[in-house]
């Protein structure tokens, strides 16, 4: 985000991942774009968390990652949603959670029955 727009955007503060067993990194590079970030992400792999990188390029911090998948550029929006596909499909989700804190879920969960992988 940072080179397209300007501004970089995360779900939660850096220092949330003491707390976290997995992170995920998508469509980002810490290493150049934030070494502060990429010192928080490279300690908790140290610590044994399981870090899942996914980038068309396929550099930074793919060496610390327990899993990179490199997609094609131009290909995130499809693969998210084909992810999200899969959790809908096979009910990986908190229902509770869902229904409390979301909207329009019925939709979302049409839309995403085309994006099987």
């Amino acid at each position: 985000l940072i080179e397209n727009v300007g501004s970089g955007a995360v779900t939660a503060t850096f220092n949330e991942i003491e707390n976290a067993d997995v992170a995920i990194i998508i469509g980002a590079n810490p290493i150049e774009n934030h070494p502060v970030a990429a010192t928080y992400f490279k300690q908790f792999t140290k610590r044994g968390g399981k870090l899942i990188v996914m980038d068309p390029r396929g550099v930074g911090m793919r060496r610390y990652a327990t899993e990179m998948l490199q997609f094609r550029p131009g290909a995130d929006v499809s693969m998210l949603n084909a992810i999200m596909h899969v959790i809908v499909e096979e009910e990986l989700y908190d229902a509770d959670y869902i229904a409390q804190r979301t909207e329009n879920w019925e939709a979302e969960k049409a839309h995403l029955k085309d994006f099987s992988p």
